[in-house]
């Protein structure tokens, strides 16, 4: 399937279950337009991406006066870019990561040319915005890019967050397969990096998933909450009070074992960051460290419990209702 005909089908979907959204797209760009574009930005670009641009040209930017200010989102809180939009962004990025590079040297040795010299193959993480992305749609620092590094990713398409930078793979293998997955979310329902789909009033919408549904987080021990049996007694309650007494627990260690969980449950693609909530924990076993990990741009609460093998964590994702850790 072309991306056209992807595109043709996603958009016979929104004209029959939500036609404002449909009606919220702009002409796509003629063939000049988009050799221009590709000129402007000095690289070769897929097929599937000069012929995506030409399918669409991004949706109507808000107007207070206009008949439909807002005609819903097909990605989860970010608007499809036209191609102004994408060159606008993608110059805006790379000139904004300059400045971060160029304002580091000792972290940047080698400068902006060095980052990119140094992650050469698509589908890799740089840790900053590169000019082989060309970011298609986006909203308030998020981004999802077509990635145009050589390699086995190549035009594959991939998240940009705000707070963690690129991601560490794709999230979809191609526009083609994100045009098809798309469809098949807002068709069916189904979560897209942790977004789930609603219509209302002829336009597609996105909310967090499980939100329509789950209750709202207790802050008392109720019965409908996780317990967690560590094995161990619970620590002291004055464990935080003496930071300096020993080295503590190894945080960069807590970190990489929460982001392993999170990565195990709901894949590498869709997991772009993990820490704990705190600069020091003890190394007490029984002790409970609140830890976050950011899954498909939404942060999730974790936690890891301590043990008595100093790299080993009992890591365990907190519900909406909460847990307790129990012996």
């Amino acid at each position: 399937m072309s991306v056209t005909e992807a595109w043709d089908a996603f958009m016979a979907l929104l004209e029959s279950e939500a036609p404002a959204t449909a009606r919220s797209f702009r002409p796509g760009a003629t063939a000049a337009a988009v050799d221009a574009a590709e000129r402007a930005t000095g690289l070769s670009w897929p097929k599937e991406l000069r012929e995506f641009v030409t399918c669409q040209g991004g949706q109507r930017e808000y107007a207070p006066d206009a008949a439909e200010p807002f005609g819903g989102q097909i990605l989860p809180a970010q608007d499809m870019f036209g191609l102004d939009q994408i060159l606008a962004e993608r110059t805006m990025m790379i000139e904004v990561w300059q400045g971060i590079i160029e304002g580091d040297a000792e972290y940047f040795p080698g400068g902006y040319d060095g980052v990119i010299a140094a992650h050469p193959h698509a589908g890799s993480r740089a840790g900053a915005f590169l000019p082989h992305y060309i970011p298609i749609s986006g909203m308030d620092g998020y981004l999802y890019f077509c990635d145009l590094r050589p390699g086995e990713a190549h035009g594959s398409v991939r998240a940009y967050y705000q707070d963690a930078s690129d991601d560490d793979s794709y999230t979809w293998r191609s526009i083609t397969e994100m045009v098809t997955g798309l469809r098949a979310a807002i068709a069916g329902g189904s979560a897209v990096d942790m977004w789930e789909p609603r219509i209302e009033n002829d336009e597609v919408f996105w909310q967090p998933e499980g939100s329509g549904d789950q209750p709202a987080r207790p802050t008392q021990h109720t019965p409908g909450r996780l317990v967690v049996h560590t094995g161990y007694d619970a620590p002291p309650a004055d464990a935080l009070a003496r930071p300096f007494e020993s080295p503590g627990a190894d945080i960069d260690a807590i970190a990489h074992a929460v982001r392993a969980a999170a990565e195990a449950k709901y894949g590498a693609v869709r997991v772009s960051g993990a820490q704990t909530n705190l600069r020091w924990i003890p190394q007490i076993p029984g002790f409970v460290a609140d830890c976050r990990a950011t899954v498909g741009g939404i942060v999730m609460p974790y936690a890891a419990v301590i043990t008595d093998t100093p790299s080993e964590f009992l890591v365990v994702e907190i519900p909406s209702e909460g847990a307790s850790f129990e012996r």
